[in-house]
């Protein structure tokens, strides 16, 4: 068995049944051991329930040559006694004789109430099945040596935590002669198993898996003989639980470490002792005659703390479900929270795009579009432009063109003025006030201004750039061109064109007229 199993203690009381007490378990200690406790003296009146002692339990002898021997499979092993005067003894591991000794307040034996003097320490052992054996040399019937109990340390797994597991009596198999008593509340559950059957057929068995470590309680009584415990794959071993006048409840009858928890293990008990096949007369102050019996309390499994493999096939608790995520689950959730957060993001940049290219588009959108029905907007002048573009008037094509003489200009040379955008033709015709008093009224124009006209190049320029720019006639800075002023003119033009169509469908003509502006007589 390997060195690296979790080390598990486990303490024994004297009175525990793994103890094997010679020449004899309970009597008179110039005798043998005699079972007592360290409240009150030794009760006088002999009880068949047994009488629950008060204070602390110990064994003590007067008898030279008296012994306790413990087997175990483990690591290390500590005695706790308490020493009289030239009272001497011999501490034996395996054989070898082992003088280390301990702080007697160490936890070992803690539970002793201060009262063992000696702490027998043998630790630092192989891990493996050792035998331990304390020899009592006394000279006299006065010096004595009392014995409390130990704590053995076992092999309990792969290391980490522990825990127990609980398997109630009733969860055991038995063959007939078992019944079920409810007389002792000390008990597991208030009630245990008995048998008072002595045969090697008469036997309590439960099968486990998943334990480390295994414990047997039972009841220790004046009729509790000889009994026998086989755990599976190891030999059976024999103790005797008999107490001439104490009762022990749910004590350790056996144990056993080093166990794998994945095997699978069936741990047997019989109310019988193969050494000594007809049951023994009750030895008892009053000579009551007794039967040997043999009684089951519970089970105690010990286990990884995280393990969910105990599955005894004749009951147990069922295996503990898990509670908690798996880590495909919790991956699944985080991928899909990060998924919906890039969702959102991208749902929230294309409404944003789309919200920003509208109000740019809004902003970049040019007046001379399908709106004016691709009309080119004029804009406004000054008087050194309208006479260099009215000196070539040759050069200008049939269409909207301006009409009127540099002496009209409005003064100063710079002023800015609303061009009066009118039609001409090769026709004479008379002008019609009428429809030069639509033109008034949907210009607002004046007809003392001057109206000015570019040539096609230079409208598709003024198209492209709406910035002022310099005449080739003159070395002054035409002004930047206002939008409001390109609005009009452009209104202007539309207007003017719709008056042509409507004159040329009433007259029936093919050219519109020239409408002339006539300046005022002075």
């Amino acid at each position: 068995m390997s060195v690296s199993l979790q080390p598990y203690n486990i303490s024994l009381p004297s009175f525990s049944p793994v103890f094997i007490y010679e020449p004899q378990r309970d009597g008179p200690p110039n005798l043998g051991w005699n079972s007592s406790y360290s409240v009150g003296p030794q009760p006088l009146a002999f009880s068949p329930y047994g009488i629950v002692g008060q204070g602390i339990a110990y064994h003590v002898t007067q008898y030279d040559g008296a012994s306790i021997s413990l087997g175990f499979e483990g690591t290390a092993v500590y005695f706790c006694v308490s020493e009289g005067t030239s009272a001497l003894y011999t501490f034996l591991v395996d054989g070898t004789q082992i003088s280390t000794t301990g702080d007697p307040t160490d936890a070992a034996c803690a539970n002793y109430g201060g009262l063992a003097n000696v702490l027998l320490v043998a630790n630092a052992l192989d891990y493996g099945v050792h035998n331990v054996t304390l020899l009592v040399h006394v000279s006299n019937a006065i010096p004595q040596v009392q014995f409390f109990g130990a704590t053995v340390t076992v092999g309990a797994g792969e290391r980490g935590a522990k825990t127990t597991q609980v398997i109630d009596d009733s969860k055991f198999q038995y063959t007939s002669g078992w019944y079920s008593a409810d007389d002792d509340p000390l008990m597991w559950n208030g009630e245990y198993q008995v048998s008072c059957d002595y045969s090697p057929n008469s036997i309590a068995s439960y099968t486990f898996t998943g334990a480390d470590a295994v414990m047997l309680h039972g009841l220790s009584l004046y009729d509790d003989y000889g009994f026998t415990v086989t755990l599976s794959n190891q030999p059976p071993v024999i103790f005797n639980a008999s107490d001439t006048y104490w009762r022990h409840s749910s004590v350790l009858l056996f144990f056993a470490g080093g166990l794998n928890n994945t095997d699978s293990y069936t741990i047997t008990i019989a109310n019988y002792d193969p050494n000594q096949p007809n049951p023994p007369t009750v030895n008892n102050p009053n000579n009551v005659a007794g039967t040997a019996c043999a009684t089951v309390d519970k089970l105690v499994l010990v286990q990884d703390d995280l393990s969910s493999t105990i599955n005894g096939t004749t009951g147990g608790a069922p295996p503990p479900v898990s509670s908690t995520l798996s880590i495909g689950w919790i991956l699944a959730i985080v991928f899909a929270s990060l998924l919906f957060l890039v969702l959102v993001a991208l749902v929230y940049l294309v409404l944003y795009w789309r919200r920003r290219y509208r109000k740019l588009a809004e902003r970049d959108a040019s007046i001379d579009g399908s709106i004016l029905d691709g009309i080119d907007p004029t804009p406004w002048s000054d008087r050194n432009t309208f006479t260099a573009v009215a000196q070539n008037t040759s050069e200008l094509s049939l269409g909207f063109l301006p009409v009127g003489s540099p002496d009209t200009a409005l003064n100063p040379p710079n002023a800015r003025v609303p061009p009066e955008v009118v039609a001409i033709s090769p026709h004479s015709y008379p002008r019609l006030t009428t429809h030069s008093a639509e033109t008034k009224a949907v210009g607002q124009l004046d007809r003392n201004t001057p109206p000015v006209s570019r040539a096609p190049e230079e409208i598709q320029l003024a198209r492209r750039r709406p910035s002022a720019r310099s005449d080739t006639s003159s070395s002054q800075q035409v002004p930047p061109i206002s939008l409001t002023g390109e609005m009009l003119q452009t209104i202007s033009a539309v207007v003017s064109r719709q008056l042509q169509q409507e004159y040329t469908t009433r007259e029936g003509i093919g050219q519109p007229p020239a409408y002339v502006s006539q300046p005022d007589n002075q």
